[in-house]
């Protein structure tokens, strides 16, 4: 491609701008196994066979931007999973209409991603979940089935094919934003990225300078994780009586065999407590409508009494059952 100066020379052009976000996140799609194309027909979209389809940027509002499209396109794959890229729109349809607790799921991971590096402004959704997303003050905090969806997404954002490009690229936007703030006017969205604050401190991982989330030495004043999160509390938890383990066996100084027996069962050589679809049978309570508590607390066997409230076992618990990062 050529250019006709003044002077009558063709000058042969072999560069062409690209500005440096859009760089970034092209790149980034490209690594996780998206092509981005842009078109006027179609606002985000995805054809199961590696193509995200966005639209043109004279289609969008001026507070859009490809970066945030993108990212948010990301986290929806991160919801949704690895086998999602093989299917149309991830697989969910119209989230809007069919499918909004996907959607609350989605901006929950969003939000408390980009907010490790300081984005969660400059890459907050410009759709009508905008109104929910501003009123995420902690959106990992709850019962909602929506939140241990949000959790599993965060998980993934630190495996393949997502790791480590995504996390590149929010730490390359993140430096890029700092730099070009100083030179843009009060109105530009350059100025909405600001520095993390969140430290270990106050996390419910933390234990004498070790976070067991990340098995690693951890000061209290040290940057936070993405698996920060606050103390927890076994009442709107129940991981370790439900799913995540599949027996409790007794020992036989356990009282419950002789004070429960319709709650014990026999197996080969050894005695556990019943579960009825995977919870201990001596659970009561749910996530959404009462906190959960055991029945026989006072008599539970050893290996309960043993369990630490907040320790590896229970951390291992909770990630089986999405209610940890």
């Amino acid at each position: 491609m050529g250019h006709e100066l003044k002077n009558g020379v063709a000058r042969v052009i072999t560069k062409q701008y690209r500005d440096p976000l859009d760089a970034v996140w092209l790149k980034t799609a490209a690594s996780i196994g998206l092509t981005v194309v842009r078109n006027d027909d179609a606002f985000a979209s995805t054809d199961g066979s590696g193509t995200l389809t966005l639209a043109t940027q004279q289609e969008l509002d001026p507070d859009d931007c490809l970066a945030q499209m993108i990212f948010h396109e990301i986290c929806h794959s991160l919801v949704a999973g690895p086998d999602a890229f093989s299917k149309r729109d991830w697989g969910m349809g119209d989230q809007d209409i069919e499918n909004p607790e996907v959607e609350r799921s989605t901006l929950r991971a969003q939000l408390h991603i980009s907010r490790h590096y300081g984005l969660e402004r400059f890459l907050a959704p410009t759709t009508d979940f905008r109104e929910f997303y501003d009123t995420l003050l902690d959106p990992l905090s709850g019962t909602d089935p929506e939140i241990n969806s949000a959790r599993r997404a965060i998980q993934r954002s630190m495996k393949y094919p997502w790791a480590p490009h995504l996390h590149h690229a929010l730490d390359a936007t993140q430096k890029i934003l700092r730099v070009t703030a100083g030179f843009s006017d009060p109105e530009s969205m350059l100025q909405l990225s600001k520095e993390p604050t969140r430290k270990c401190r106050g996390c419910g991982w933390l234990r004498e300078e070790l976070c067991i989330a990340q098995d690693k030495p951890r000061s209290a004043n040290d940057e936070a994780c993405l698996s920060w999160e606050t103390e927890v509390e076994c009442e709107s938890c129940g991981a370790c009586c439900r799913e995540a383990y599949h027996s409790v066996t007794l020992t036989p100084g356990d009282v419950a065999q002789t004070r429960h027996p319709r709650l014990v069962v026999l197996q080969n050589n050894y005695v556990e407590m019943k579960r009825n679809n995977g919870r201990c049978i001596a659970l009561i309570g749910t996530s959404a409508k009462m906190n959960f508590a055991c029945t026989i607390y006072v008599d539970r066997p050893t290996s309960c009494r043993d369990f630490e409230l907040g320790g590896n076992h229970c951390i291992t618990a909770r990630r089986r059952v999405g209610r940890s990062i």
